[in-house]
Formats: C-alpha cells, sequence, structure tokens
C-alpha cells in the first residue's frame, strides 16, 4: 500500500463500506490527517463517506501494536472499519482503531 503525503489511502484488497469484511483506511499521524486518532476513545463514532454514501461507525477497539503484527489487517467475518497510523517513540508502533457501523 501507497502511503500518501497529504490524504489518507484505503488497504486495496481490503473491504468496502456496505459489505462484509475489514476496512482499512491509513494515514500518516499528521495534522489534518490521522493525528487526532491519539485523542479517540470507545464509543465515538466515525463517519465514511462513499460515491455520496455516508457510512456510520461505532469505536469498539483502540490498541497499539508493532508493524509485524499484521493480524489487525487480515480479512474479517464481519463489517468492520480499521484505521491504521503510526504512534509510539520514533514511529514504531501503530495505533490501530477499529469501529463497527451501526
Amino acid at each position: 500500500w501507497e502511503v500518501f503525503q497529504n490524504s489518507a489511502g484505503w488497504g486495496e484488497g481490503s473491504g468496502v463500506p456496505g459489505a462484509i469484511g475489514n476496512q482499512i483506511i491509513f494515514a500518516h499521524a499528521r495534522p489534518g490527517l490521522f493525528l487526532p486518532l491519539k485523542k479517540i476513545e470507545e464509543g465515538m463514532q466515525i463517519y465514511v463517506l462513499t460515491d455520496g454514501k455516508w457510512f456510520d461507525y461505532r469505536v469498539s477497539e483502540i490498541k497499539e501494536v508493532y508493524p509485524n503484527q499484521t493480524q489487525v489487517i487480515k480479512p474479517s467475518e464481519d463489517e468492520r472499519l480499521t484505521l491504521y497510523t503510526c504512534s509510539g517513540f520514533a514511529d514504531s508502533k501503530r495505533l490501530i482503531v477499529v469501529a463497527k457501523r451501526i
């Protein structure tokens, strides 16, 4: 997956909103991108807009993992949104936010 300097990216091969699967959106932890995720809390809502349709998710899990812990981006048997960004000292970890469709 290509990480863009000024925008978020969708994980090619991951799920799509409205269908079963793990939908991965990733971005740098910078202002205007995913930097605010460090303040997110369980129960908060996330909205995703695709082709003029809004999808509503509720945060169910927040965790930090190491880059080699790729199970967080594997396909799922439910509809979920996974936000993925850098965290930790010198970006040594990844902040993972999992949200379920409401």
